[in-house]
């Protein structure tokens, strides 16, 4: 049985020593103070509470996009960027019972279905989200106790399992899957630890070029479920491996994307099947995060250099440069998911204007109260007020918007980093 715990709030007076900029410093302290209040804390661990589609509660699962792997990882970013001992313990509270199930589940896996099939997800849901949560927790964290749980997991990613996942997103799929085990690796090594997981990476690389020399490959537009995450994810991986020549593969994944534009409205099509352009314009779809992918790539001088890439770069910064308001504030769709864009892009591309929008946008959320922010809301037994915990759509990913705009050199979560 789980309770409620208050305890004294955890940042209600940042630390005024640290690099970062006051403003979003205190917006952040103040979110996090509210991600504390709602957690159900027992024996060392810390649970939240999601609304599911029938309008009951539950906990949330354990990955980044919903659950508390991104709640955990807020946590520890605030820990690191204001010094704050309880944030980063309450972010080992957050995934202590998801460590030991995962582990649990792992080993059995492992030792009674060795060749059983299994979804093994991307970056954001899935066991290649815990991968990447746990191997980024204990670089921030410091603890390679958190990487040795990362690798267990990896035992399961075969590359058998690999070779026949169908879903090859950012969000749920290989895409995701590489950079979550391209994190554990790095973080392996950071530890003095053996990872052995270039088979798998290789292998995921492997795959994502069969996506593509498919002919009926469903290719869609787009950074968190298309082709721009499929590039991302590529380009990501010839960084470790330049021999692999996987640029090559993320030049083709852009090629693709670029069939899916109509020159008529200057805009992207979802996919083949859908005349309609992609109304979106967000990290996980759209303009904004196709621009997000593509920036990176320039940043590693492997942008493609001809005439119809540029174009598409132009067009891109056009239509993200005017993005519009949002009825939400959240990561994902939200205006805080904008500002974050904008700030990655314009440090990618050296364009201060767009570096300073994204500061505008932060700064008109961050003089909002936390009541007001633009998440989902709900009420718990009709007396217990309660905002979406979540990362990528609710209070954990507002206060890592705020913690990154003020301090831009910390990871990007939102690109796998």
């Amino acid at each position: 049985m789980t309770s409620t715990v208050q305890a004294p709030p955890l940042a209600s007076a940042p630390n005024t020593s640290s690099a970062g900029d006051a403003e979003f410093d205190r917006a952040a302290a103040e979110i996090i103070d509210l991600l504390r209040g709602h957690a159900r804390r027992h024996r060392g661990s810390a649970i939240w509470l999601g609304r599911k589609s029938d309008d009951t509660f539950s906990e949330l699962p354990p990955n980044l996009y919903a659950g508390s792997a991104g709640i955990a990882l807020a946590l520890a970013q605030w820990g690191k960027a204001d010094s704050c001992a309880q944030s980063s313990r309450l972010a080992l509270e957050a995934v202590l019972l998801p460590r030991r199930r995962l582990k649990a589940l792992a080993a059995k896996i492992v030792e009674e279905q060795p060749r059983k099939d299994i979804r093994l997800g991307g970056g954001f849901r899935g066991i290649g989200s815990a991968i990447y949560a746990y191997s980024r927790l204990a670089l921030c964290l410091e603890d390679s106790e958190l990487v040795e749980d990362a690798l267990e997991l990896c035992r399961i990613v075969t590359p058998n399992r690999i070779q026949r996942q169908q879903n090859w997103s950012l969000i749920d799929g290989v895409s995701g899957l590489l950079l979550s085990l391209l994190t554990a690796h790095r973080a392996a090594k950071h530890f003095g630890l053996e990872s052995s997981l270039e088979a798998q990476i290789e292998t995921c690389g492997e795959r994502l070029r069969a996506f593509l020399d498919d002919p009926s490959f469903p290719c869609s537009s787009g950074f968190g479920h298309g082709l721009s995450g499929i590039a991302y994810a590529l380009i990501r991986l010839h960084d470790e491996d330049p021999e692999g020549n996987w640029h090559w593969d993320a030049h083709a994944a852009l090629a693709q994307e670029r069939l899916l534009f109509d020159p008529r409205l200057r805009a992207w099509k979802k996919s083949p099947a859908k005349d309609q352009t992609v109304a979106e314009n967000a990290w996980c779809e759209g303009p904004a995060g196709m621009l997000l992918a593509r920036a990176a790539i320039v940043a590693r001088d492997q942008y493609p250099q001809d005439p119809i890439s540029a174009a598409d770069l132009d067009v891109l910064q056009e239509q993200t440069r005017w993005l519009a308001a949002r009825r939400q504030d959240h990561l994902c769709c939200g205006n805080l998911g904008q500002a974050l864009i904008l700030q990655q892009v314009g440090r990618d591309l050296d364009d201060q204007e767009l570096i300073d929008d994204a500061q505008q946008i932060g700064r008109a959320v961050a003089k909002r109260a936390p009541e007001s922010l633009f998440v989902p809301k709900a009420t718990i037994h009709e007396t217990e007020a309660w905002l979406d915990p979540a990362f990528m759509t609710g209070l954990a990913g507002v206060a890592y918007a705020f913690i990154r705009l003020s301090r831009p050199s910390f990871a990007n979560l939102m690109l796998l980093e």
